[in-house]
């Protein structure tokens, strides 16, 4: 762990609780054994999450989907400590460890996948090398299980530096196979790499969607902007007490280190 990782954890430590309510959704990407080149925390062990599930559970959080939190917002009526669960790339050991947690305990979720990957075209970065991603017959499972998916662009591109058409590509035509292959209306988009920009947050309002999530930390009231939602991302190095502190928005200041392109 490195020394920004500590020096974030010494300085959230020593701020009060967040006041007030709103919704906080959680952003995970992998569940399972640790990779020695998961320099960024990606993944966490199949005891933590659980962990952290078990938390929500027995301190009476409110879990819900997107869609309901959409509809809440609208409606103005979020209800204090809401919950949402959200996964990032469409991990495949998520399928292995982290899913079955989630039947387990009847916990709603939305993975966010890219169709590229699906079909097995995927962009390798250094934090993707080690790890495998799911398939359609996954998807289908999932969905079938009671999940939910989303929407993360069709090839996991940077939407901010892309042209109208451009976008069209990545956007709407990932919109439409998706709801080919499953045959589920796709509500739900998660910005690739977490980038946003008013163009493309502009494009994403006009493209049929209910919610675009950023990866912007903070939480989500009732005038929360529903193409600009923050996330809250937990990673391998938050211990169950980090966990309480990010869930308590102790780690909100750090949004002031998220500039916004």
């Amino acid at each position: 762990m490195n020394s920004k990782i500590w020096a974030k954890k010494i300085i959230s430590s020593l701020i009060p609780p967040a006041a007030g309510g709103g919704a906080r959704i959680l952003l995970y990407h992998s569940v399972g054994k640790p990779g020695s080149n998961d320099r960024l925390g990606l993944r966490i062990t199949p005891q933590q999450f659980e962990l952290q599930i078990k938390f929500l559970i027995e301190n009476g959080y409110y879990i819900v989907s997107l869609d309901e939190l959409a509809d809440s917002i609208k409606d103005n009526c979020i209800r204090r400590n809401t919950i949402c669960i959200t996964f990032d790339d469409g991990f495949k050991d998520n399928m292995e460890h982290a899913f079955p947690i989630l039947f387990k305990y009847g916990i709603k979720f939305t993975v966010f996948v890219a169709p590229a990957f699906l079909d097995g075209y995927i962009k390798r970065r250094y934090e993707w090398v080690y790890l495998d991603f799911l398939d359609w017959n996954d998807v289908n499972y999932l969905l079938n299980k009671g999940g939910d998916i989303g929407c993360h662009s069709m090839n996991h591109e940077d939407l901010t530096i892309l042209n109208n058409d451009q976008l069209h590509d990545e956007v709407i035509l990932a919109k439409e196979k998706l709801q080919e292959k499953t045959g589920k209306v796709i509500n739900n988009f998660s910005y690739p790499y977490g980038r946003i920009n008013n163009s493309s947050m502009r494009f994403l309002a006009n493209s049929g969607f209910k919610t675009a999530c950023s990866t912007k930390i903070g939480v989500n009231g009732n005038s929360a902007e529903l193409f600009d939602l923050k996330r809250t991302e937990i990673t391998y190095y938050d211990s169950l007490s980090d966990f309480k502190r990010k869930l308590e928005g102790r780690y909100d200041w750090l949004a002031i280190t998220q500039n916004r392109v």
